[in-house]
């Protein structure tokens, strides 16, 4: 995998994971005197409000899935 396709994967995610995988690009980027294009990142509510939707939907799912008691009773 390319430099450049791991930068156009993380651009695609808004999670600090993706935030941090994208300065590694770029440091390698400088380092290689790679050239490198990230593409730009669109978000309605900006990078903050992705995470903690983000983190809602984790919490949802992890809330719906325990929710089911079933397989406890016997």
């Amino acid at each position: 995998m390319t430099l450049q396709q791991i930068a156009y994967i993380a651009a695609r995610h808004f999670t600090r994971m993706a935030d941090a995988m994208i300065a590694a690009c770029v440091e390698c980027a400088i380092r290689t005197d790679e050239a490198l294009r990230i593409p730009e990142r669109t978000s309605g509510g900006g990078a903050r409000a992705t995470y903690e939707d983000a983190e809602a939907r984790m919490f949802e799912r992890m809330v719906r899935t325990n929710s089911d008691t079933r397989r406890f009773h016997m």
